[in-house]
């Protein structure tokens, strides 16, 4: 009974409404694991730093989490199209924010020796 009261009262403060929304599409990618030639891995991690960077100066979004499972390899639509992406942006914050503005937490530079990580 008591999981019931909680229940109530749902239009309160707490209990705001939400929206969820869910986005179905055919998978465009393959995992980094599953690259099809050295040239195809390297352009991809080229790719996705250059996302990176694009985040960075563009946005001013710094991403944070940068591991394996977060850059994926793109099935290409076009020539021109990357190669590679930077996906996941869960952990990511704007340099706007008072701790990275005071150089505390993540930086950049930790982004960067991500990217070195996965490439070795």
């Amino acid at each position: 009974m008591p999981a019931r009261q909680i229940l109530i009262g749902c239009e309160s403060e707490m209990y705001g409404n939400r929206v969820n929304y869910c986005l179905v599409t055919s998978l465009a990618r393959r995992s980094l694991h599953e690259y099809q030639s050295v040239k195809e891995l390297l352009e991809a991690l080229r790719d996705a730093i250059r996302g990176h960077r694009s985040l960075l100066e563009v946005r001013k979004i710094l991403h944070r989490d940068v591991s394996e499972n977060n850059i994926i390899i793109t099935e290409l639509p076009a020539e021109d199209a990357p190669k590679g992406r930077l996906i996941d942006l869960d952990l990511a914050k704007e340099l706007e924010t008072v701790e990275v503005l005071e150089g505390k937490g993540h930086t950049y530079r930790h982004n960067l020796e991500s990217f070195f990580y996965v490439f070795v």
